[in-house]
């Protein structure tokens, strides 16, 4: 496609999406809020561990959640829409759509690389967006949250905003009141600090309605944050990746601040090794309380409050994930009954009194 075909293509995007038929307005009624829940909805397939409990269904998960975030959706190379490897996928989205509209999916293409590359970008994104459209019309969802785009690709005649705009803007117009956000790595954040070939924020602000930062795979789980957990605010170990790291790079990008929500792990996290022979299930506060597993690295009442008052100071929200997995046996016995760490970092987040819990003490 020519220069000039790309300029008339995403002109006519442009009328499409300002046209009156769109209401932008309703599109903005729906927020992600200050307090998100991104629900897992897993369980093992086998019942032989987890208790063999089934997922818990949405209706138990606290009204304190203000949106509700769920992953696994993947845009393949022929553009057809597919679950992921979550044998619940289709029953967890139709749950969480029929109780809200407050519903954001983590949605990505297989490969990302090679698609953004190829030469018919502009065919391929039509394509999709009627796929997507599609799927969403059974899924009705507010927004997606675009994963695995780690940075922007080095294409010729510094095409990738373009497309990258024409690709935002084709699906708002597939998909009325769409909200799109991107998902990024906390990580990534403090690598790209000094990057200046990095995402050039000041255009990817126009484009976006939010950004979701992960700290997922802040750490990996070593002796060392065994307690206190992989998201410390200091240390004394300059290898260790710490939440004012993250404040220092993160001002230090230009990228809007009255867009960006943190998502912070809800549950213990375990060695990076131990994840592919380990389920989701396996690793919650219940196990802890239960077991005291030695490989396990536990935030307590101090970090997660500490983590609501960093993210009311640095974010326009937060995300709680893994909520439906945080204490399902309640064997913790705190005041929060199962969701006590989602509840202790939201008392930090809204500057009230802590919420303590003798067996999740520092």
């Amino acid at each position: 496609m020519t220069s000039f075909m790309v300029t008339i293509f995403i002109v006519i995007l442009h009328i499409l999406y300002i046209s009156p038929n769109i209401n932008a307005q309703n599109r903005q009624d729906i927020e992600i809020g200050t307090s998100g829940c991104r629900y897992a909805g897993y369980i093992d397939p086998e019942r032989k561990k987890c208790n063999g409990q089934d997922v818990m269904p949405v209706d138990d998960l606290p009204f304190a959640c203000s949106s509700y975030f769920y992953g696994g959706i993947t845009c393949l190379d022929d553009f057809t829409i597919e679950s992921s490897k979550n044998p619940n996928d289709d029953d967890n989205l139709l749950s969480l759509t029929s109780l809200t509209k407050r519903v954001f999916l983590l949605y990505g293409r297989k490969n990302y690389i090679t698609s953004w590359t190829n030469v018919n970008f502009y065919e391929g994104i039509r394509t999709e967006s009627r796929n997507l459209q599609a799927f969403i019309k059974d899924n009705p969802v507010a927004g997606i949250v675009l994963t695995g785009i780690d940075g922007p690709i080095n294409l010729p005649d510094n095409d990738y905003y373009t497309r990258f705009q024409s690709y935002v803007t084709q699906l708002r117009i597939s998909i009325k009141y769409l909200k799109v956000g991107l998902y990024l790595n906390a990580t990534a954040i403090i690598s790209n600090k000094d990057n200046k070939q990095w995402f050039d924020f000041s255009k990817m602000n126009l484009l976006l309605d939010y950004y979701l930062i992960t700290f997922r795979d802040f750490n990996d789980c070593t002796k060392e944050l065994l307690n206190g957990g992989t998201t410390p605010m200091d240390s004394k170990d300059p290898k260790i990746n710490t939440l004012n790291k993250f404040a220092d790079a993160l001002n230090a990008l230009n990228i809007d601040k009255e867009k960006v929500y943190f998502e912070f792990v809800m549950t213990p996290t375990i060695p990076f090794a131990k994840l592919p022979t380990t389920l989701p299930c396996e690793i919650t506060y219940s196990e802890y309380c239960l077991n005291k597993p030695n490989f396990m690295c536990v935030d307590n009442q101090n970090t997660f409050y500490e983590k609501g008052l960093f993210a009311k100071k640095h974010s326009k929200g937060w995300v709680g994930y893994g909520i439906d997995l945080i204490d399902r046996q309640q064997a913790c016995k705190c005041e929060g009954d199962k969701f006590t760490t989602f509840f202790m970092l939201m008392k930090g987040y809204n500057e009230k009194e802590m919420l303590t819990c003798d067996k999740l003490k520092c």
